[in-house]
């Protein structure tokens, strides 16, 4: 578990999971990692198989992070879980310097499963 917070920087979340009842995150140390292979999933396999570090935080303690810290808007997401083409959008994005594309993240839908239900109506005709 995390308690020094600035041990973030250079890390990337890429699982969600509750553990022992508590719900969080699993990071990995990516500094310099280049997100090069079409899934971000195939990147975190590659880090993980060359020894990188891995640790938990809960989401209380995201919380805190978030307070303590300046963080970076983003300025998009492209979500969806279909054969649509965004994944050649996530990889063409990368190739802009100033951006971050991740392709097929898991923990977007672990994170999404997580989540408690939203209230919704449908309007039929």
């Amino acid at each position: 578990m995390i308690t020094n917070f600035t041990d973030l920087k250079g890390w990337l979340p890429v699982d969600a999971v509750v553990v022992e009842g508590r719900p969080g995150l699993w990071w990995m140390e990516m500094s310099g990692v280049s997100l090069t292979e079409p899934f971000f999933q195939q990147t975190v396999e590659r880090e993980r198989a060359n020894g990188k570090a891995e640790l938990f935080t809960e989401f209380d303690a995201l919380l805190q992070l978030e307070q303590s810290f300046d963080s970076v808007d983003p300025t998009g997401f492209i979500f969806h879980s279909s054969r649509c083409g965004s994944t050649l959008v996530a990889n063409a994005c990368r190739a802009i310097a100033s951006s971050i594309g991740a392709s097929a993240l898991p923990i977007m839908i672990e994170l999404a499963i997580m989540m408690p239900p939203v209230a919704c109506c449908v309007i039929t005709r």
